[in-house]
């Protein structure tokens, strides 16, 4: 059951992070009055974004009607009673006109989807707006509203133009994709209950054309070209084309007013020191955001951009003529610039440049006053990296050109012999208890278990992602991932928050860390221990399909927002998956797709998210994203993932792919990848890396490298210390033992669904009814269930057979020991395939089987796999074992 509390701070998060764009002549906030809703997506406004992140289990969700209803506005219900139900409906210029007669305020509501795996485009219907969206806008400007409101629903910008340009007295809020309690957090804002306060994370362009590299965005199926360089966002926009901005990076209205006064920046060795005045000069109480920027020294052949976001703080809630203090920091590292220019002595080197370092403060990008300047004398080279990321790009965005070709790189290989066999089973508890050295442990485990380890297992509960390492017998717990970047993507209840752009353009960390610690409790509640989030991809462009689950443009807000979150996530005990490493800017063919990077752009861009996301934040694990960088994919780069996650930033992160992923598994271990998600044993791949081991191509030190930090981490986990037990089966060593079907410690199946059980003679409280389904990647359903022998100390065997209803005759049921094929019970059909019908129960039972199976002294994997051709489903009742006398 989710907790009040967290359901509270939905609302919270979504009334900061909505962002008030236009308030013509102090329209908001208003007192409750009549006002008529227009628009088709009034009845679909979206709350959530799209794919894995969905959350479609919440209690309910608050719509805009809803909410200002409930704020005591009255809702024209004619008009509503009009679009109920109609597609594509278009309100009359007199029908518009006998509604403003009546009512004082015009709403208008503008939702675009967006989500994973499809990526956006400058097309009518998405980025622009359709023909009848602007019709509709131009019969609202033509009557006679008082007051007119625009509410934008989307997770990614969109052409905001036509909107700014209304003639009307109108006012529009960026309410983005704003969870489960949106409606109430915009009426909060517009009575003026909540001040908003959120700035944009993004720079809105005044058209599709505005921003770089939308042209190159789908001009190469399989590549992307980023010829723009370090020029994105407003980097690009300041320096290159200032009029081409609708509105400013870091910009956002409030109903009071804020005078701002810093101080000169001052140098303190290491870092940069920011402090600034903030007094409240308006009428009613708010907050404000104030923002620092570094405009750093160039030279002739190495370009700036005209600024950076070097600092921000948030006051806290300020009454008039009230004032505070706020203060922040730079390191002087995140000044330096990355020299990738071919011949360049500093090549490969992050380089402090000699000259004048200005500093501005304000309230967004373009209003800030200057802040001081600090001169350095000398150049400095902070840090000699190399040239890891090779790149091929053939023209990059400079004020001269210039073209970069960089030597490519080697894998990394080692050896060590295979040591003794093992003599008894060691347990992991004898590592975490000082009883027995990592190094021995992982000695003592065969190959094939060392590899079993270094791929994701399956979960432990229907609907759930997947497990990590499953190892029980030793000792090594089956720790649960769940998808969650706005709420817990679960088959069960779950709090769906706002998406994380509006958390992000809250620009309040404690905020942030707030809503990491609540989805930290909600992952707890529900058995889990990784969330597979957050993402700090950049939002390069407007048309990345995921940026709503992204934060923003700028890498310092990015990171600090995903640290934020991170800090949050792991002061509850729940591990954070930093996502998606690196560079993941298009989701179409996203699991082929080649950014072609400059590694300048890359190391001050898009890996600089990640960099301060890791400082700020310590991640426990880090997903690498599915595509290409500069020829190579992210999972198989070793420089990226041993090089710089871990060697240059020192991070401690378990490394995972993205599920089915289309790289080398061997690549990815040699790379420094800890775990394949998912991997089975009689996947390709995994054949492939233990013929890589015998032919010693793959080390076994390799192996125990992984292992070890993965074992390493799985000790921090919850399903290692306790908050979890894995189901665990005593057979009796006389008579008959019945082992529920949802008793099971792993399942692998993609579409499990769990309905009471109908069968009269059946012991079980549920039936586990997968349709048990082959999984996204094609593979067969597997349960895995955790055995052992009533007496510890003998070898005893069984009689081994299922309570099952089965469609046809093409079912086929195999079944595994401590993962090593035993057999395959015979099954017969108990009713005919032509009357299956989808969701339905099958009830038709019958035991099936009849095997035997001899379990030696200790606990063991029983493993059933269904093969089902047709994908009919299969219904499992009980497992019965009879002991043989």
């Amino acid at each position: 059951m989710p907790r009040p509390e967290n359901i509270r701070l939905c609302r919270e998060i979504a009334a900061q992070g909505m962002v008030l764009l236009e308030n013509d002549r102090e329209m908001l906030p208003l007192a409750p009055c009549s006002c008529a809703f227009f628009g088709t997506d009034q009845e679909k406004m979206r709350f959530y974004a799209g794919g894995a992140v969905s959350v479609t289990t919440a209690r309910y969700y608050v719509g805009a009607v809803e909410g200002l209803a409930n704020a005591g506005f009255s809702v024209d219900q004619e008009m509503l009673s009009r679009y109920r139900g109609q597609e594509a409906y278009l309100p009359s210029q007199e029908v518009i006109d006998a509604a403003a007669r009546c009512n004082e305020l015009a709403v208008m509501i503008l939702t675009r989807y967006t989500g994973e795996g499809e990526d956006h485009a400058c097309y009518p219907g998405d980025f622009l707006l359709w023909e009848q969206e602007r019709e509709l806008l131009d019969r609202i400007g033509k009557a006679k509203f008082r007051k007119t409101l625009f509410l934008i629903n989307c997770g990614a910008m969109i052409d905001l133009k036509p909107f700014h340009d209304f003639p009307g007295r109108k006012a529009m809020l960026l309410v983005w994709l704003p969870g489960m309690e949106g409606g109430n957090a915009i009426a909060d804002l517009v009575t003026g209950k909540v001040n908003p306060s959120a700035k944009l994370p993004d720079t809105v362009g005044v058209d599709c054309a505005s921003y770089p590299g939308t042209d190159l965005f789908r001009r190469h199926p399989w590549r992307v070209d980023y010829s723009e360089g370090i020029y994105m966002g407003y980097r690009y926009f300041d320096t290159f084309a200032p009029e081409k901005i609708l509105y400013p990076f870091g910009f956002g209205l409030s109903y009071t007013a804020f005078s701002i006064h810093p101080v000169p920046a001052e140098d303190r060795g290491e870092e940069i020191a920011f402090c600034a005045e903030v007094r409240n000069s308006g009428k009613c109480a708010g907050r404000e955001v104030v923002q620092w920027y570094l405009a750093a020294p160039g030279t002739d052949d190495l370009e700036r951009p005209e600024k950076m976001l070097a600092a921000y703080g948030k006051t806290p809630l300020l009454h008039p003529g009230e004032s505070c203090t706020v203060e922040a920091s730079m390191r002087w590292q995140d000044a330096a610039f990355f020299d990738d220019r071919p011949g360049s002595a500093d090549c490969g080197c992050w380089v402090l440049s000699a000259g004048e370092y200005g500093f501005s403060c304000g309230s967004y990008s373009r209003s800030t006053v200057p802040s001081g300047t600090i001169f350095r004398r000398e150049k400095r080279v902070l840090q000699h990296c190399g040239i890891l990321l090779q790149e091929t790009t053939e023209r990059r965005l400079t004020r001269k050109g210039a073209v970069d070709l960089h030597p490519s790189w080697d894998t990394l290989h080692d050896t060590e012999p295979e040591p003794p066999p093992r003599t008894r089973l060691p347990h992991l508890k004898e590592v975490a208890n000082g009883d027995l050295a990592m190094a021995q442990f992982l000695k003592m485990l065969t190959v094939d278990e060392l590899i079993h380890l270094l791929h994701a297992q399956g979960a432990a509960f229907p609907h759930g992602t997947a497990g990590i390492g499953n190892l029980p017998r030793l000792g090594i717990p089956n720790a649960q991932t769940c998808d969650a970047a706005a709420g817990l993507h679960i088959s069960t209840e779950a709090v769906a928050f706002p998406c994380c752009v509006l958390l992000a353009s809250s620009w309040d960390t404690v905020l942030q860390e707030r809503y990491g610690k609540a989805l930290g409790q909600e992952a707890y509640d529900y058995g889990c221990d990784v969330i597979l989030g957050p993402g700090v991809n950049l939002h390069r462009t407007p048309f990345c399909g995921r940026n709503g689950e992204y934060f923003s443009e700028d890498p310092l807000l990015s990171g600090r927002t995903g640290g934020a979150v991170i800090r949050g996530l792991q002061s509850e005990g729940i591990a954070a998956c930093l996502k998606h490493f690196a560079a993941n800017n298009r989701e179409t063919n996203r699991r082929q797709c080649d950014s072609i990077v400059p590694e300048r752009a890359l190391r001050e861009l898009y890996l600089k998210s990640f960099e301060y996301a890791v400082r700020e934040g310590d991640p426990l694990t880090v997903m690498a994203s599915y595509g290409l960088i500069n020829g190579r994919h992210t999972t198989a780069n070793y420089h990226l993932l041993t090089t710089i996650l871990k060697k240059e930033w020192k991070s401690r992160a378990v490394v995972m792919t993205d599920w089915r992923c289309l790289s080398s598994h061997l690549e990815e271990i040699l790379a420094g990848c800890h775990l394949r998600m998912p991997l089975v044993p009689d996947d390709q791949e995994y054949v492939k890396v233990r013929e890589a081991f015998d032919t010693g191509l793959l080390s076994r030190a390799r192996l125990e490298l992984l292992a070890g930090e993965l074992l390493e981490f799985l000790m921090q986990t919850r399903s290692f210390k306790g908050g979890r037990e894995t189901p665990q089966h005593v057979l009796k060593k006389d008579g008959i033992t019945k082992i529920d079907a949802l008793a099971f410690s792993e399942i692998t199946a993609t579409r499990t669904k769990i309905f009471p059980c109908h069968d009269p003679a059946g012991s079980a409280k549920g039936v586990c009814h997968g349709k048990l389904c082959r999984d996204y990647g094609g593979n067969d359903p597997r349960i895995t269930f955790i055995v052992s022998s009533e007496n510890p100390g003998e070898t005893c065997t069984y009689r081994f057979r299922i309570r099952a209803a089965v469609p046809g005759n093409q079912v086929r049921v195999l079944y595994y020991l401590d993962r090593e094929l035993l057999g395959e019970l015979p099954l017969r059909s108990t009713f005919p395939a032509a009357e299956i019908k989808e969701d339905f129960v099958y009830d038709t039972w019958e035991t099936q089987g009849d095997e035997e199976i001899t379990l030696s002294p200790g606990p063991h994997e029983l493993m059933i796999r269904i093969t089902d051709p047709d994908n009919l489903g299969v219904s499992l009742n009980y497992l019965e074992f009879t002991a043989e006398i």
